[in-house]
């Protein structure tokens, strides 16, 4: 039989092993766990201030409708514009008219600034005042070009007085929405005021959120799939210009809330967290998203020296073959050791040649230019002196070569027969704002030294290793290598 104490003991040790069991399942989940989280919160944070917001500046439109003093404004305007509609106007009513617009404006500036411009509509549809006086003015919102716009058919529809959802108004030239707030006299309605709305506000609400890192973004989408507010990679407004993917946004619309792993409309994959909003009368998708390869990366920079040690053991066996492509071009730039050469001309190849204790490193950015480093043991990175050839590369670039939106677009490889190098060389590029996913790592201590080929033009990297037991060549293709993400997702629980 089984002494008490020894059950004692053996359910202590089931605890124990159930404790770590359950915490390294938390750890393994709480990468992504942790994101949704962060979204989650942003999300609701964004919703929050949008209703606010929402609700204040509805309050401030429809204020108009019992603004006696525009009331009266309104209604001489239009007796002025009946009454002398095709014809000349007198000197004396043109100095009414005057002083009737330059107090319209005395109000539109103390009281309705936060919006574009304020229409006014009387009952047959005729737009016979506009503070901005754009292309609309003095035309009839029923007929014509106007006739198909949000603003006409949500005017038939709801004479008394609604929020039309942003369009791009013709009239403006700019995405709009509108209050429309009847004009009423003697408890009649004869008219209407049309309150245009721009996105610069909440465009500016959605723009910034430092909890969002380098990819992170939150915006608005409509039913049509159309994004309300810009997307912050770029420089062009993306509002109602950019349509985002039917089966995503449809179902996210039917789900009304949840969270989701997508593919996003740069076609990166991100983790995303949605939710419908209502919008004065309308439905808005709130997404809040950040792409996985930043998450990924995030992860790898908790523990960047443990990560790095595995890396190198996963990848010390890279892909070789034993014969040369055929398709592949002569070299005609040369690069020595501890120099770098910048190739950015069409069919331009660049060559290295004898890495052994030394490190390679390609910088490419496709259809643009392509750095190739031949690093020594006077580089800083074996902690040498003399030169800081990466340093200089990665200044290069930043200063003439990309802007730092497009950094995403480098491709950035490392190759070396043995890890000789003193400092975390991945640190030194993900510290520099790149992601795993843009890094190729690629070792092989069977090989006494090796040859490297870049083709630019085809985008292809080509490296010739020299075996150590001296019996011949093999050769590794780049395209075959995984990325470090990729060793990553497959290697790690994330």
């Amino acid at each position: 039989m089984i002494s008490y104490f020894s059950r004692i003991r053996f359910y202590k040790i089931l605890l124990v092993f159930v404790i770590l069991l359950i915490s390294c399942t938390s750890a393994q989940l709480s990468l992504h766990e942790e994101t949704y989280q962060t979204l989650e919160a942003i999300r609701d944070r964004k919703e929050v201030q949008l209703k606010d917001y929402l609700n204040k500046v509805q309050k401030n439109a429809f204020a108009i409708g019992s603004d006696t003093k525009m009331g009266e404004l309104f209604t001489a305007k239009h007796d002025i514009y009946t009454r002398f509609q095709k014809n000349q106007i007198p000197q004396e009513d043109q100095l009414k008219l005057q002083a009737i617009n330059s107090q319209i404006e005395d109000i539109y500036i103390d009281k309705y600034l936060p919006f574009r411009d304020v229409l006014f509509i009387d009952q047959h549809g005729d737009i016979f005042y506009t503070v901005r006086k754009k292309a609309d003015y003095h035309k009839n919102i029923f007929s014509g070009d106007l006739a198909e716009t949000a603003l006409s058919k949500h005017l038939l529809k709801h004479p008394e007085g609604s929020f039309v959802d942003f369009e791009n108004y013709q009239a403006s030239g700019d995405p709009s929405a509108f209050f429309i707030v009847p004009r009423n006299r003697e408890n009649k309605a004869n008219g209407w005021y049309a309150l245009e709305f721009s996105i610069n506000k909440i465009n500016e609400m959605f723009s910034l959120e430092e909890e969002l890192g380098l990819t992170g973004e939150v915006f608005l989408v409509n039913h049509d799939r159309s994004m309300l507010t810009d997307s912050r990679f770029f420089a062009e407004s993306t509002v109602l210009r950019q349509h985002l993917s039917e089966d995503n946004i449809s179902a996210k619309f039917a789900e009304q809330q949840g969270r989701k792993s997508i593919v996003d409309y740069r076609n990166f994959r991100a983790l995303t967290s949605f939710k419908v909003v209502q919008a004065l009368g309308h439905e808005w998708l709130l997404i809040a998203k950040i792409d996985e390869d930043e998450i990924i990366t995030k992860n790898y920079s908790r523990d960047s020296n443990s990560h790095i040690l595995e890396f190198e053991k996963i990848v010390k066996s890279p892909p070789c073959s034993s014969q040369p492509p055929t398709n592949f071009k002569p070299r005609d730039i040369e690069v020595e050791m501890d120099e770098f050469r910048r190739v950015s001309g069409t069919g331009e190849i660049i060559y290295t040649h004898g890495v052994r204790t030394c490190l390679a490193v390609i910088i490419s950015c496709p259809g643009k230019f392509a750095y190739l480093a031949h690093i020594s043991a006077n580089d800083i990175t074996y902690g040498g002196v003399n030169t800081d050839l990466i340093g200089i590369m990665k200044k290069r670039i930043d200063d003439f070569d990309l802007v730092r939106s497009e950094k995403r677009k480098l491709q950035i490889t490392i190759i070396s027969p043995q890890p000789n190098y003193n400092v975390n060389i991945v640190d030194i590029f993900t510290d520099w704002g790149i992601f795993l996913s843009q890094i190729k790592l690629v070792l092989n201590p069977q090989a006494r030294y090796a040859n490297i080929t870049h083709d630019y033009a085809g985008e292809e990297t080509l490296i010739e290793w020299e075996r150590l037991d001296k019996k011949g060549k093999s050769f590794s293709r780049l395209s075959e290598v995984l990325s470090l993400g990729e060793v990553m997702q497959k290697n790690f629980a994330l």
